[in-house]
């Protein structure tokens, strides 16, 4: 951070706040909590710009599966973190230590100019005591070629305001879009235990998403699916389900799922229904519209 006064003919002193990010350098260990590991020697925090390049980090070959994993711990809020040209294949886990952890992002989000698909997990960094742990997006954070994982009750990815997922692939067992946010062109794996929900008048955008093992999509509120196609896993013998309540509306989505409910006032719109074939497809309870292929 760094503050300077300038001096103005109408108001005399005034001053001046600019803020710059801060870069990993990775010379003490791989815990971004660590103020050593960074220049300049402050962790990010407080709507600050997390910096990555080449330097610091262990190089990898794509494909490979070999990652620098760095560790945070803590609750901690940035305009976005960059991974810029050349960085070489990172995983962030968000609360390794045990504890409540939480990633905001405000600004820009997630940028990724590495040329390789990046990620951010939730959660301790064996996996093995997955604590609360919440990554959220808010004003007008995107997400570049990133994969989000969350995979545990207690940990939850939100896009909020008009945020997007963007390029995102998210894998996670609590995600919810609330206010104006959009799902973008993201692809979201629904999975056993998994629930999407889309708030308010948030929208599934143009993303791509496949429902396994008994995974929920809720549209609430006042949601639309839009133009949407849901669709059963690939390879998959069984596929999860999809519930509209409140004044939500099916809109024209083209929805291949084993069970569909509508409640409340909730609209099918013109929404096409591909019937897997399973018992009791169709929940109608109280919609309205006329759905194809019921």
């Amino acid at each position: 951070m760094k503050t300077c006064l300038l001096r103005s003919a109408f108001a005399g002193l005034v001053l001046v706040t600019t803020s710059f990010g801060q870069t990993w350098t990775g010379a003490v260990s791989t815990n971004w909590d660590d103020a050593g590991n960074w220049n300049p020697a402050t962790v990010p925090d407080n709507g600050a710009t997390a910096v990555f390049t080449a330097d610091g980090l262990n190089p990898t070959t794509p494909g490979s599966g070999a990652t620098n994993d760095l560790k945070l711990a803590g609750s901690h809020t940035l305009a976005y973190i960059q991974l810029l040209a050349g960085t070489p294949s990172v995983d962030l886990y968000v609360n390794n230590t045990g504890g409540a952890g939480a990633l905001t992002l405000t600004g820009q989000g997630l940028q990724n100019g590495s040329g390789i698909q990046q990620t951010i997990r939730l959660g301790d960094f064996d996996l093995s005591n997955p604590n609360a742990a919440t990554l959220t997006f808010t004003n007008n954070a995107s997400v570049d070629d990133f994969r989000l994982i969350g995979i545990g009750g207690n940990l939850h990815i939100d896009f909020r305001d008009h945020a997007s997922a963007g390029k995102a692939n998210i894998s996670a067992y609590n995600l919810d879009f609330y206010d104006d946010a959009t799902a973008g062109n993201a692809v979201i794996n629904v999975f056993s235990a998994t629930t999407v929900t889309f708030h308010d008048r948030s929208t599934p955008g143009s993303a791509q998403i496949a429902a396994d093992y008994y995974g929920s999509i809720v549209f609430a509120d006042q949601t639309s699916a839009g133009g949407i196609r849901i669709a059963r896993a690939a390879a998959s013998t069984t596929s999860g389900s999809i519930l509209f309540r409140d004044q939500s509306d099916a809109g024209t989505a083209d929805l291949t799922l084993y069970n569909v409910t509508f409640q409340n006032s909730a609209s099918a719109g013109s929404a096409k229904l591909n019937n897997l074939g399973f018992q009791q497809p169709i929940s109608h309870g109280a919609y309205t519209g006329n759905m194809a292929n019921m």
